[in-house]
């Protein structure tokens, strides 16, 4: 699982193209998904991540925390009610009352990145799979009905989380919620670099310190 995924999707022509899938009650999961985190008013416009407030995936696009907690749930393949109490117990009740979406529209949004990556199962990977490092680099992963592997719910996360960064450490604090919550859910290992890479300071600030730019997929970690 790598950043660098997230920057070869959001600079793809299959972003857009999902995008304008996703306009019909029966298009995939994968395709919803993007609608509901990315917008454009004219067709010749690039995508961008929406900045519609009524909208969860607006407060999700500039909460890079967020970001990577969403995708930890959906990697271990958490219940609606996992889910939803895991977004109580961070906070984002409080963020439900102050931008007037509810709680409930953040975690049908969890459930619809759970759908994109798990989309054989209904309601997202509610059986309980989760990944860990070594099955998340299996060809084939996460299995997506009719779509390529890089179509699916993690990497169309990972190019928000890339499309909203302004820094390297917006980049960090996605990898570190992903880590942390992902561990806390599953007890697996998921993220090269490793936990204590991770953990360290004087790793995260040599790593903050090179330079960063949107267009440029080594700016990611492996």
């Amino acid at each position: 699982l790598s950043l660098a995924h997230g920057a070869l999707l959001h600079a793809s022509p299959a972003l857009p193209a999902l995008w304008l899938a996703g306009a019909g009650a029966s298009s995939p999961p994968a395709a919803k998904l993007v609608r509901a985190l990315f917008h454009r008013h004219e067709p010749q416009e690039p995508l961008r991540p929406t900045r519609n407030q009524s909208l969860p995936g607006c407060h999700v696009g500039a909460d890079h925390r967020l970001q990577g907690m969403l995708l930890a749930l959906a990697l271990a393949g958490s219940t609606e009610e996992v889910v939803r109490q895991t977004l109580l117990s961070q906070g984002v009740d409080s963020l439900a009352r102050r931008t007037k979406v509810s709680i409930a529209r953040f975690v049908r949004l969890a459930m619809l990145l759970g759908q994109a990556t798990f989309p054989g199962q209904t309601g997202g990977a509610t059986g309980g799979h989760a990944l860990g490092a070594a099955e998340a680099d299996q060809p084939g992963w996460p299995l997506h009905s009719g779509l390529p592997r890089g179509l699916s719910g993690p990497s169309i996360l990972l190019a928000l989380a890339w499309a909203t960064a302004t820094s390297r450490a917006d980049l960090l604090a996605f990898l570190l919620s992903l880590h942390q919550h992902h561990s806390a859910l599953t007890r697996r290992p998921l993220l090269r670099p490793s936990p204590a890479q991770l953990s360290s300071h004087a790793w995260r600030a040599l790593w903050c310190a090179d330079g960063f730019d949107t267009s440029d997929a080594c700016a990611a970690p492996p």
